[in-house]
């Protein structure tokens, strides 16, 4: 988890910081944005993880069965991928009627939330005999 941290992490924040300061982005908004792309990259990386435990397969021969044609690799990217399309689809149309710091706020927390309860599951599965 912590490596698949180090190679996200700092490509996420040179891309919102990027994007904020061209865009010249409140300051305020630029760290929740910061903020936001860290649950999310902990989100991703818990829920990677749970699918990885939970569909481990360890008859391979060589790396590109478990790597691209494995079940863990589906049932994370489709999930994650899903969820990620409603909640910015979500926090599109609620951007019509509701402040963007509000927004962006409970966006951070549901996301966090559901990283908690990936992370929750992932400890749950590597206690499990």
């Amino acid at each position: 988890m912590l490596f698949n941290m180090y190679l996200t992490v700092p490509c996420m924040a040179f891309a919102i910081l990027a994007v904020c300061f061209s865009a010249r982005v409140p300051l305020i908004n630029t760290v929740l944005y910061v903020i936001q792309g860290l649950v999310l990259c902990a989100f991703s990386t818990a829920w990677g993880c749970v699918c990885g435990i939970k569909h481990m397969r360890l008859d391979w021969e060589n790396e590109i069965e478990v790597v691209k044609q494995g079940a863990a690799v589906s049932i994370y990217l489709l999930p994650n991928m899903l969820v990620t399309m409603a909640l910015i689809a979500g926090t599109v149309y609620l951007g019509q009627f509701i402040n963007s710091l509000l927004i962006t706020g409970l966006l951070i927390v549901v996301v966090g939330i559901l990283a908690v309860l990936s992370y929750a599951k992932v400890m749950a599965l590597t206690k499990e005999d």
